[in-house]
């Protein structure tokens, strides 16, 4: 049984076990095999040398004590040898059942532990895909918070453009508002300066009209002004009905 050999696709030792361990084991079954062949090698020759003095048949007594001695001795190392080969192998079998126990248990070990990584790495897998939903659902919870905000931003930018024009229509609408104050204010200072040239005019004509009628009352007493109205009348009649005209007037409001 050679422990030294090594499988490509297992280079530390026999099924997974250390390869250190390996050596130690390999090395008491050495020495078995060793104190095997010694204790071989000693009963052939304990079985030699009995042929040999069987062959040799002794006939004194003191000759025949010493070869039954020879023989007892021999027999009881070879007995005590096999014992002791007997109890190595126990022995070898028992360390080869314990490294098999031991063997199979890491190797139930190891496959526990590889369930139980093959479950993590399961559960990994789901929380993964379970926070991939939760962030797509995110992304697309802010997408429609980013169209939202952009609706809003051009609703408020569509107001601000309705209250600039508004500002602009409130600030025209003020100047000419101020324009017309101003219109007003000259209007009302051209009303005043009418007023009071009709007013001028007024009291001129009413002079007029008094200083006609005390003309008029003078000219009927006058008998030489009498005479000059008849002689205009007849130059008009001479005329053929002629006659001119001017007059002027001015006026503003």
């Amino acid at each position: 049984m050679n422990f030294n050999s090594q499988s490509p696709h297992d280079p530390a030792g026999l099924h997974g076990v250390p390869f250190e361990a390996m050596q130690l084991l390999h090395q008491s079954f050495q020495a078995v095999e060793q104190r095997r062949a010694v204790m071989t090698e000693e009963i052939y020759r304990s079985q030699s040398s009995r042929r040999r003095q069987h062959s040799r048949q002794p006939s004194a007594a003191s000759s025949q004590d010493g070869a039954d001695a020879a023989p007892s001795v021999s027999a009881k190392e070879l007995a005590t040898a096999r014992a002791r080969a007997r109890f190595l192998e126990a022995r070898a079998a028992e360390e080869a059942r314990q490294h098999e126990d031991r063997e199979a248990h890491q190797a139930a070990q190891h496959q526990a532990r590889i369930r139980s990584l093959h479950r993590q790495v399961a559960g990994l897998l789901s929380s993964k895909r379970q926070a991939a939903a939760a962030l797509a659902e995110r992304d697309r919870e802010v997408a429609a918070l980013r169209a939202r905000m952009a609706e809003a931003e051009e609703a408020r930018a569509a107001e601000e453009r309705t209250a600039k024009s508004l500002r602009w229509d409130l600030a025209q609408t003020e100047e000419r508002y101020r324009r017309a104050v101003q219109a007003s204010a000259g209007l009302q200072v051209e009303l005043d300066g009418v007023k009071c040239q009709l007013s001028i005019l007024r009291k001129n004509a009413e002079n007029d009209i008094n200083n006609n009628n005390n003309n008029n009352n003078n000219n009927n007493s006058n008998p030489a002004f009498h005479r000059h109205v008849q002689q205009i009348s007849a130059d008009n009649d001479d005329s053929g009905g002629s006659g001119s005209g001017s007059g002027s007037g001015s006026g503003s409001g």
